[in-house]
């Protein structure tokens, strides 16, 4: 669930949840309604509002007709067999509202637009789901995503995520899950392999090609990741959260007055913070993170660790990481896998973060 983007794919239609029709007729319109109104609800990162959800909404409904239309030519004109709600048990008819419902509290917890408390309206959502359906993939790839945003229980995360696997192995939300959940423990190839999956699925989420750009990023693969962050901006010319990752990438490359151009394009106070670093402009630097803390310090202490943490302010770095702690800031969960927080291994403030976290080696 990290980061909204606005090309994000409509994942309903008369055979949710057991496997993924986006590209196909039959799409109910309760069911689109619903997920429309689930992703307005949260059109806000980092505590950013978007001002364009209109073409946002017009830009999601086109690549989904282009998705459409690619594999219509590929498929040819073959008929499919659709499936009929009537035939359906009503309890499994009904469980699509509730997996809405989890997926909504859940990503509004996730990206600050509601306090993390409201992680726990996401798991009884979902646990809902499953009373009305028991095979419900997306409901167990919801709970998964709570215990390892929320619970930090990344052995029932793991749970959660490989049940919706063996229910749907090409259900992109529980590889993706699986995917961050990997990342999180430290295992990075592993996670990129998982992404790569969920995007040979779905090729035209913005959102996930976000996530392989973070991924590739923490692997190392400073080409790669920059290709995946290249490709969500072709898909979502105006996903911010895309371009601001861009700014390490550039950096970690030696590019710095890329960076610079890449940070000011997007408004990032991060961004600027680190470039501003590289380039020797220790005032401009301050005053981004000045502003970085102002913005960010109730909902994302983890980032403005990250940035003290790379300016080589220990101490600050490890107040905010505790901070993030205490508010259980989602992104904590790459405490192990952000490269900005290496120099802190060997401090006994991180270790203990790590241990309390069940992150120790």
């Amino acid at each position: 669930m990290a980061g909204l983007v606005p090309a994000i794919s409509i994942r309903i239609g008369r055979c949710f949840p057991y496997r993924d029709r986006r590209d196909e007729p039959g799409d109910d319109d309760w069911g689109v309604a619903s997920r429309l109104i689930a992703h307005c609800c949260v059109f806000q990162h980092r505590g950013r509002q978007s001002t364009d959800r209109s073409g946002a909404l017009e830009r999601a409904a086109r690549n989904r007709q282009l998705l459409r239309e690619r594999r219509q030519a590929r498929l040819g004109t073959r008929s499919h067999a659709w499936c009929d709600d009537r035939r359906r048990p009503v309890g499994q008819r009904a469980a699509p509202a509730a997996e809405h419902l989890a997926e909504t509290y859940g990503t509004m917890a996730a990206y600050g637009y509601a306090p993390p408390k409201m992680f726990e309206d996401a798991r009884r959502a979902a646990q809902l789901a499953l009373r009305l359906n028991p095979g419900s993939v997306f409901a167990h790839a919801v709970l998964g995503e709570v215990h390892h945003f929320y619970d930090w229980d990344w052995r029932a995360a793991d749970q959660e995520f490989q049940q919706a696997l063996a229910l749907d192995p090409r259900h992109t939300e529980a590889l993706a899950g699986a995917a961050l959940l990997a990342s999180t423990l430290g295992r990075s190839q592993e996670a990129v392999a998982y992404m790569m999956t969920s995007l040979s699925l779905d090729p035209l989420n913005a959102l996930q090609f976000e996530l392989l750009e973070i991924l590739q990023y923490e692997a190392g693969h400073l080409r790669e990741a920059e290709a995946a962050g290249r490709r969500a901006l072709e898909i979502a010319p105006d996903f911010t959260e895309a371009g601001d990752v861009l700014v390490p990438i550039l950096i970690a490359s030696g590019r710095f007055q890329e960076a610079l151009t890449e940070a000011q394009k997007w408004k990032s106070n991060s961004g600027l913070a680190l470039v501003y670093y590289k380039l020797g402009r220790r005032a401009d630097s301050d005053a981004a993170v000045a502003r970085m803390t102002q913005e960010d310090q109730n909902n994302f202490a983890f980032g403005v660790a990250g940035v003290h943490a790379f300016r080589g302010e220990t101490k600050q770095a490890l107040s905010w990481l505790e901070r993030a702690y205490e508010q259980k800031d989602s992104q904590i969960i790459s405490i192990k896998s952000d490269p900005y927080l290496v120099p802190l291994a060997r401090e006994p403030r991180f270790k203990a973060l790590l241990a309390k976290m069940n992150l120790s080696d």
